[in-house]
């Protein structure tokens, strides 16, 4: 699997390249997968719902699972590595673009 980063200021159009490579690649047969890496802190599970209380409990991993989508939620700790702690979920991908 090769790697490609793109970096640059915010509102500079990183997501509209990663978004339009994306659909470039995809269309020719390539298996793309992305991350978007942020130095903010975001929530990305809503206060108060299950998945959250889970996580808030100890859960970890923890993961939603609906009919479409699947989410894992892995907790950071300082140092650790957390792309080599996903690489197994992008294995099948010829590409990885890394937006950030």
């Amino acid at each position: 699997m090769k790697r490609i980063h793109i970096v640059g200021r915010q509102n500079h159009g990183k997501t509209t390249l990663v978004v339009e490579l994306v659909r470039a690649m995809v269309a020719r047969g390539v298996r793309v997968g992305t991350i978007k890496h942020s130095s903010h802190h975001h929530e990305i599970d809503t206060p108060g719902k299950d998945s959250f209380r889970h996580r808030e409990a100890g859960g970890s991993p923890a993961s939603i699972v609906t009919p479409d989508l699947a989410t894992v939620f892995l907790p950071r700790t300082p140092g650790d590595d957390a792309h080599r702690r996903i690489l197994a979920l992008y294995a099948d991908c010829d590409l990885v673009l890394i937006e950030g």
